[in-house]
């Protein structure tokens, strides 16, 4: 094996940035860290998607909405969450943003009551309801139509609401 000669010496180290590789130059700490902190919050803002507004115009007032049914012959439509409850702010985020959702809610006087207040809980108990959320469909009279407990998707819950209206 031959030494190359000194005036053919390989430098395994370039010595200027132009000789050095795009794809093997050291990313700049700060760089990096700008790259990560955009991604995740490109990320975050994709799954929470706050562009995505309510379709439904709710009501807090059950009476009023109760009223409102009885004069226009419809059922009244009740969800009853909790500020704490993971799948019902996942029915607030993504099934009650989708316009199916919206479009059978419309003639349903939906109102919306906190699970935290006393007189809510008194009603769920009236309605054997024991699950958060609580989907309720109130005849005109206030008596109980149909119910669904728990998270449901938009298409599974725009379904359960055509079928429960019959």
């Amino acid at each position: 094996m031959t030494n190359p000669a000194p005036s053919q010496s390989v430098d395994p180290v370039p010595q200027s940035k132009e000789q050095v590789p795009l794809l093997r130059r050291r990313i700049e700490p700060a760089l990096f860290v700008g790259i990560v902190l955009l991604t995740l919050a490109l990320a975050a803002l994709i799954s929470v998607r706050p562009w995505r507004k309510s379709r439904v115009a709710w009501g807090k007032d059950l009476a009023s909405a109760l009223a409102d049914a009885h004069a226009a012959k419809q059922l009244v439509f009740v969800e009853v969450y909790a500020d704490w409850c993971d799948p019902c702010r996942q029915m607030e985020h993504e099934t009650f943003t989708d316009g199916r959702v919206g479009e059978e809610l419309a003639a349903l006087h939906p109102v919306r009551l906190n699970d935290d207040l006393g007189e809510v809980q008194n009603r769920m108990a009236e309605w054997k309801s024991f699950a958060l959320p609580t989907h309720v469909l109130l005849n005109p009279d206030g008596t109980l139509h149909a119910k669904s407990m728990g998270y449901m998707p938009p298409g599974e819950f725009a379904a359960w609401l055509r079928a429960a209206k019959q």
